[in-house]
């Protein structure tokens, strides 16, 4: 199964959205699509959530910030966003990325062979 990954604009905004596409069904990574009231065009909604020290430890870290610098930045991500709790409610599926990697795979594999016969009937 081929995989072909392509960045697309984000209305005007500047941001960017990627867009994984699997031989009958597409993944698309986007922080606002319920923000910017996408919501409809969607199948299927998974969110990803983890806890707010968590999200600041790891922008630090894959940036190379200072804590405080990363919590100002991730603070400033987090209010153009939708709290985690209408995302939460507003998803289909929700991965729960606050553990170990294994468990989060584990999260994302279940939810994938969930959605991937979907995918396949729908296409059908």
């Amino acid at each position: 199964m081929g995989v072909r990954e392509r960045r697309l604009p984000l209305l005007a905004s500047g941001s960017q959205l990627t867009l994984l596409q699997f031989a009958v069904h597409r993944l698309l990574e986007a922080a606002l699509v319920l923000e910017a009231g996408l919501r409809r065009r969607f199948d299927r909604i998974v969110v990803v959530t983890c806890k707010p020290q968590q999200r600041i430890e790891r922008w630090a870290q894959r940036f190379n910030l200072d804590p405080e610098t990363a919590k100002t930045e991730v603070t400033r991500r987090m209010m153009a966003q939708a709290p985690d709790e209408a995302k939460i409610q507003a998803a289909d599926y929700v991965i729960d990325n606050s553990g170990s990697v294994e468990a989060t795979r584990n999260q994302v594999e279940r939810v994938y062979e969930t959605l991937l016969p979907q995918a396949k009937a729908k296409s059908a």
